[in-house]
């Protein structure tokens, strides 16, 4: 029996995804960028489990599109918060010792769960979680990393931040210029673009900024920047960094290379997680590793 379960959250456009190309998934399937980590795994010391869609839903046959029919044709937001709901269902469930992993849509999930971890309803098992790493998380607060990790500019692209991780081993990694978690919200009009956005149609995370990018040339977007009344220069200004950057972000891709690009010399934010859980997987609980999660 493993030591430790491990709760993984992929993008929520990955089980679609994967749908469409295997035409059937089930509850649990290892699928997306977080295979990265797991399948470097021991699982003697991990018991993983993919949070793929809410496990009520059962298996689904027919592709991405029957999926997100049975799903009611959610927004982001909604698929969001099916997802939280079904991950603190699990905690519930799950009466020893975890670790939570997310990526883009599912590092959101992470990310709130671990507010209610810390500061909510699961405040009472904050202790029995060892570790959370996110990759990618909207919810990423600025100066946010990983222990001498690399230090971006930015922070998540919701703006709303999680600063307080309280005793958990909390990491949270993004690669410069990935405006999901690396985001200059000061001068640009990205925050507000997002909360338009995860209220359309679930979408992958591509399509969604440039939907971002339609909305600010012609669409809803722009007409919300119009009626906050802000100076014209200064909307000429931050419009004009807004489209470049969703431009650069469409360009480089960089949201989909977490297991090519380095987050430090030699080492990817994938190898990077694995090589941390592998370490201190079978060690959890020891003096070592309090002195180093209470630091």
């Amino acid at each position: 029996m493993a030591q430790h379960r491990l709760f993984c959250i992929p993008g929520t456009w990955e089980a679609v995804t994967t749908a469409e190309e295997f035409g059937r998934i089930e509850p649990r399937t290892e699928i997306g960028m977080l295979t990265g980590v797991t399948d470097l795994l021991d699982r003697r010391v991990f018991d993983v489990v993919y949070l793929n869609y809410p496990a009520g839903f059962g298996p689904l046959t027919g592709g991405g599109e029957g999926l997100l029919e049975l799903l009611g044709q959610p927004s982001y937001r909604a698929a969001r918060d099916m997802a939280v709901a079904e991950l603190i269902r699990l905690i519930h469930e799950h009466p020893g010792g975890f670790g939570i992993l997310g990526y883009g849509q599912g590092a959101a999930v992470a990310s709130l769960v671990g507010r209610e971890l810390v500061s909510g309803s699961l405040r009472d098992r904050m202790r029995d979680c060892h570790w959370l790493h996110t990759i990618a998380s909207p919810h990423r607060a600025g100066g946010r990393t990983f222990p001498l990790g690399n230090q971006l500019a930015g922070q998540g692209i919701s703006g709303d931040p999680v600063t307080d991780t309280g005793s958990i081993d909390w990491f949270d990694y993004c690669l410069p210029g990935d405006i999901h978690g690396d985001a200059d919200l000061t001068d640009t009009y990205l925050a507000r673009a997002y909360h338009l956005a995860v209220e359309q149609p679930l979408v992958d995370p591509f399509v969604m900024i440039a939907g971002c990018t339609d909305s600010l040339l012609r669409g809803r977007l722009r007409d919300v920047i119009a009626a906050l009344g802000e100076d014209p220069a200064l909307v000429v200004g931050k419009a004009g960094i807004t489209a470049a950057t969703l431009a650069t972000f469409l360009q480089n891709h960089p949201h989909d290379k977490y297991a090519v690009r380095e987050v430090l010399p030699g080492t990817t934010a994938l190898r990077h997680s694995a090589n941390h859980l592998n370490f201190w997987g079978p060690r959890v609980g020891s003096a070592e590793h309090l002195a180093v999660t209470h630091r």
